[in-house]
């Protein structure tokens, strides 16, 4: 009985040896975690305006850059707010409520729009979706936070006759980050282009040296590239003008030097654009998107 006592406790230290020999060297499997989170600049639930416009992400980076895997995105109402598929470029268009969906699809992420037809969801991964309510931003008018404000009136010398309101707040949905508007009507023709527009402040005795050596280079165009869905540099430093001022109505004229071509464009003008008093600046970005068509 004591020998058959022994051998049993002989063998229960072998195998727990033998457990901890197998633990040693068996690999360790670290299951990847699939759950989809959504980062956004703008706090879930809450109301963005129209005129609005911001990228949503994926914050796990195996989701969003990865040759096996990459993220569509859907809206729920594009009435309401669009968003480029495979990019996450929110456009905030109409009044009303919207979903955006994140959906894990197979295969890396196609250059531009289309995705094709091998865009297949991935199976086990999980979809993820953020919603806001939209509201009509308020009427446009002067904006500009810094002490000064501008107003756009006339684009290629016809006045602006419908321009869509764009106001951009911070996360919290309090501080305005910018000003984002469209130009409606009218449309420009192809060729050079020039923006009429009156500040607030720091036109008296306004000089066309002080506003190209303070400003100009804060002025900016930008043209929608539809592949890659992003507004991209054009033309900006030196190549925007001071062209006219009229003492009378206040508008200052700039033009573009270069020629556009038939597309959608973005005009920026930056948070240090001022009048002739430089302590006084529009504070935050203020841009205009406008159409240029073929002039044929």
């Amino acid at each position: 009985m004591q020998e058959k006592t022994f051998t049993t406790k002989r063998n229960s230290a072998i195998a727990i040896v033998m457990a901890l020999l197998m633990t040693a060297v068996m690999p360790i499997v670290v299951l990847a975690d699939t759950a989809l989170t959504i980062s956004s600049p703008r706090s879930a639930n809450s109301t963005i305006y129209t005129g609005d416009s911001f990228t949503l992400t994926v914050s796990d980076p195996d989701f969003s850059n990865s040759t096996t895997n990459h993220i569509d995105w859907t809206s729920s109402d594009t009435s309401v707010a669009t968003i480029s598929k495979h990019n996450g470029v929110v456009t905030v268009l109409s009044a009303g409520s919207v979903t955006f969906t994140a959906t894990v699809k197979d295969g890396a992420k196609p250059s531009g729009g289309s995705g094709g037809t091998s865009c297949t969801t991935s199976t086990g991964y999980e979809t993820a979706s953020i919603s806001f309510t939209v509201a009509t931003s308020t009427s446009y008018g002067y904006q500009g936070t810094g002490g000064n404000t501008m107003y756009m009136t006339a684009l290629n010398g016809s006045s602006i006759t419908s321009i869509t309101a764009g106001i951009l707040y911070d996360t919290a949905g309090t501080t305005v980050v910018g000003y984002n508007n469209t130009i409606n009507a009218p449309t420009a023709a192809a060729g050079t282009v020039s923006f009429g527009f009156m500040m607030s402040a720091g036109t008296n005795n306004f000089s066309y040296t002080n506003f190209n050596t303070n400003c100009v280079d804060h002025i900016t165009i930008q043209y929608y590239d539809d592949e890659d869905e992003t507004y991209t540099s054009y033309c900006g430093i030196n190549d925007l003008t001071s062209s006219s001022f009229n003492s009378t109505t206040g508008v200052i004229t700039i033009s573009s030097s270069s020629v556009l071509v038939a597309g959608t464009y973005k005009i920026t003008f930056g948070a240090n654009v001022c009048g002739n008093n430089t302590s006084k600046k529009l504070g935050v970005p203020v841009s205009f998107i406008f159409d240029v068509v073929s002039s044929s």
